[in-house]
């Protein structure tokens, strides 16, 4: 290729842009459209690869199909002495990547604007069926509209439209970039949702906050055993000042179980912006991160803080005082006779006692059963009865644990508890 070859009967070639071993970029001029616009080549050996090509133009027809500001704008593609094209848009500016390179960080407010932008693109491709399977740095393109900050999502050519691979993916062969690839991905490169994207994004917003990755690996190995089961530190841990919220926004989307995670790139985009304006304190009444299982959980368990004195004597009270006392009731119903059984018991175990056995008919009868989890309980229960028990009765175990109105610690005066400061909650 040289500058002024025409591609097509539109566009005339300037410059080279930028080449690689995927091929090249030009700066262009488009005739008809009096502006200037970039044309993609693959390189002349991909050209020769069936599977490439294929991938290489479902890359134009995926991003063209979907309508978003957000996304770069596709214009034409085809061949040209037998290497595919792609013409679209020409923007000024610079990867995230290329920023990442220039400066350690972003501020909780430019990682929230990436966000954002990144999931509004998303939700449309997500709205139209398309998965796009490699969201990193490299593929967020930060340009300038009126002054403000455009964020343009690149590079289609391995998306996923509609349950079917855009890039042909053969059997075993792996599709995307191994450090923000979501675990579900690291596994199989089929039966991938949008979920997908949105772990990736939350692998891009830990990078930006932190300066580091969550994860790392010497070999493509040891990087997918780290996403598949390390542990991640939260955030904080590496910037103390990002705060409670902004730790629970990225725990979540790094739930290994994608059914924790965010469900829509709307709901991940919202709760940031939240979790950003108020760094330090949750939602009141909700968490940004559902209950897990440990073992969906992503994130390293930071110490936990220490009870003040008050608290701590008054917890030990109220635990000691509540065991003081226990009645146990248990109600025997058959045939519309009721025999009630009512026996009186001390524990100094904090687990859950093992149920009285049945009583044995027309006999009075002691039992003691012995708990060994963490502490031992005991418990005496005497019971009389006059007439045989069928075997089809049911007997029902209520425990109630009865403690002294003396015995609970004085509630806090209104002049005791401090004032709580209102925080701004804008973004």
């Amino acid at each position: 290729m040289q500058p002024g070859t025409l591609i097509g009967q539109n566009v005339r070639l300037t410059r080279v842009l930028g080449e690689g071993g995927m091929g090249s970029v030009w700066l262009a001029e488009h005739l008809t459209l009096r502006t200037q616009v970039a044309v993609k080549f693959m390189s002349e050996a991909l050209a020769k690869d069936a599977s490439a090509r294929a991938r290489f133009s479902a890359e134009a027809a995926a991003a063209a199909s979907v309508k978003s500001p957000h996304i770069v704008q596709m214009l034409d593609h085809g061949l040209s002495n037998g290497r595919p094209f792609i013409v679209m848009e020409h923007l000024v500016g610079e990867t995230l990547d290329s920023r990442l390179s220039r400066v350690p960080r972003l501020t909780p407010e430019e990682a929230a604007e990436i966000v954002r932008q990144t999931c509004k693109g998303l939700a449309r491709a997500h709205a139209a069926g398309i998965v796009h399977r490699d969201i990193k740095p490299e593929n967020l393109f930060l340009t300038e509209e009126d002054g403000d900050l455009c964020l343009k999502i690149l590079d289609f050519g391995i998306a996923r439209v509609a349950g079917e691979d855009i890039g042909r993916t053969q059997t075993g062969s792996m599709i995307g970039t191994p450090l923000f690839m979501s675990p579900e991905q690291v596994k199989s490169a089929r039966g991938i949702d949008a979920r997908s994207d949105l772990w990736s994004l939350g692998v891009v917003a830990y990078r930006a906050l932190t300066g580091t990755l969550p994860f790392d690996g010497e070999t493509a190995g040891a990087i997918f055993i780290a996403i598949d089961s390390a542990a991640i530190a939260p955030p904080s841990a590496h910037v103390a000042g990002l705060g409670a919220a902004i730790d629970a926004w990225l725990e979540r989307a790094l739930q290994r179980d994608r059914d924790a995670r965010f469900a829509t790139a709307r709901e991940m985009s919202d709760a940031f912006i939240a979790a950003v304006a108020s760094p330090h304190e949750l939602p009141r009444g909700t968490s940004l991160s559902p209950v897990s299982s440990s073992k969906s959980s992503s994130f390293a368990s930071l110490p936990s803080g220490k009870r003040k004195p008050a608290d701590r004597k008054a917890a030990i009270r109220a635990g000691v005082m509540g065991v003081m006392g226990v009645l146990t009731v248990i109600i025997v119903v058959a045939g519309g006779r009721t025999i009630l059984t009512t026996s009186t018991s001390t524990s100094t175990s904090t687990s859950t006692p093992t149920p009285t056995p049945t009583p044995t008919p027309t006999s009075t009868s002691t039992s003691t059963s012995t708990s060994t989890s963490t502490s031992t309980s005991t418990s005496t229960s005497t019971s009389t009865s006059t007439s045989p028990l069928p075997s089809s009765w049911a007997a029902v175990s209520v425990v109630i644990p009865v403690v002294a109105p003396s015995a609970l610690p004085p509630a806090p005066s209104a002049s005791a508890v401090p004032a709580r400061k209102k925080k701004d909650r804008g973004f």
